[in-house]
């Protein structure tokens, strides 16, 4: 049978459409969730399978969030409260007067409920412009909203389920954010680690441009990645991005970023940088290098065969300051930081991630000394 299609509905607006891209979600994981704000309209191909089951279009999680097995007294328990989410940025601030969400195609799988949230990032109001309403299946759902400038949208859905659209329609002329420098764009890279699959400067670089996984990807055997970013002049660190787009099943669990301004070649600042301890039994050891002592178990002569654990040590007098540390990761996820241990100025970033992993987008924004001074 043919791939389907159903006419464009009147009130899908394109000129009034907001463009939006999916910063986080709980669950899709029968479906890819990027196409849930594609402006074009969703598919159904009746003969298109996937390991996963049938494939759809949109954002479908998996069965169960509101009920948890108990096995002691042979019951269940059943939240009502229990919803997955879908966090959604737009391209850039926008007003919006008008919801879409959509359930076509999803007939018996649809999210039965859904509440919405518009968060705007200048002014950091939050509000409720759709409480939870119920959705039918195979259907649009429009929704008239008190006209508001926003950012992102947070979406309930509960319990689980599939929808195809999430769309926002208003005005894109909005007030935009103020725009900073990339602090990384045009920086020098060295001592990279690990560079199995991609390079640091793919991630510098990621955009969000392809619908597939890229980036820096380094090997399942690195523990503990690092990549040294010179600049050619000092700048203060005001936010920090992490995009694990498309990497689903090895986004890293965990990120950290330095930063120093002292002076020395970027080897010898190297030679002190952060290093990774290993500690049980009453015992600390800091291995030269922990990818070849967990690679060659040299472990087994310090711990046996017992679990130690693994954790960065950083000299307070040393040359590197902390910006990021041990900040999690989500696979899949457009990570923003801004609350920072230290803000510089640096004029050399450590970024580092544990144990490895694929990153596809790496922003550090912030502002030239200079700039910052005047």
């Amino acid at each position: 049978m043919p791939i389907q299609r159903k006419p464009l509905d009147a009130r899908v607006d394109p000129e009034r459409f907001i463009p939006a891209r999916v910063l986080d979600y709980s669950d899709s994981a029968f479906t890819v969730v990027h196409q849930v704000v594609k402006l074009e309209e969703p598919v159904f191909d009746p003969d298109a399978f996937t390991l996963m089951g049938k494939e759809m279009d949109g954002c479908e999680s998996r069965r169960h969030r509101s009920v948890e097995a108990l096995p002691d007294r042979a019951a269940f328990r059943y939240d009502p409260r229990a919803h997955n989410f879908i966090r959604i940025g737009f391209l850039r601030r926008s007003r919006v007067d008008r919801l879409e969400l959509s359930t076509e195609w999803f007939t018996g799988n649809q999210v039965q409920w859904a509440r919405v949230y518009l968060t705007d990032e200048l002014t950091g109001d939050r509000h409720l412009i759709l409480d939870r309403t119920r959705l039918e299946p195979d259907a649009k759902h429009f929704f008239e909203v008190e006209p508001r400038d926003g950012t992102e949208l947070y979406v309930e859905c509960y319990p689980d389920g599939g929808m195809a659209r999430v769309r926002c329609y208003g005005e894109r002329s909005a007030q935009p954010l103020p725009q900073r420098v990339d602090l990384l764009d045009g920086a020098t890279v060295s001592h990279a680690s690990n560079v199995h699959y991609g390079t640091p400067e793919d991630a510098v670089a990621g955009r969000r441009e392809v619908e597939f996984m890229r980036g820096w990807e380094s090997g399942r055997a690195g523990f503990g990645e690092r990549v040294l970013f010179t600049r050619g002049e000092a700048a203060e660190v005001h936010e920090v991005v992490v995009d694990t787009y498309r990497h689903l099943l090895n986004a890293p669990p965990r990120f950290y970023l330095f930063g120093s301004r002292a002076e020395g070649s970027s080897d010898d600042l190297m030679r002190h940088a952060p290093r990774w301890e290993v500690a049980g039994e009453g015992k600390t050891v800091a291995p030269d290098d922990l990818r070849n002592y967990i690679q060659t178990r040299g472990y087994l002569s310090d711990f046996g065969e017992a679990p130690f654990e693994i954790r960065l040590a950083n000299d307070d007098a040393g040359p590197w300051l902390p910006i990021l540390v041990h900040e999690e990761l989500r696979p899949d996820a457009y990570h923003r930081f801004t609350s920072l241990q230290n803000e510089g100025p640096f004029d050399r970033l450590l970024v580092m991630h544990f144990p490895n992993g694929g990153i596809h987008g790496l922003r550090v924004l912030g502002a030239p000394v200079e700039e910052t001074e005047a």
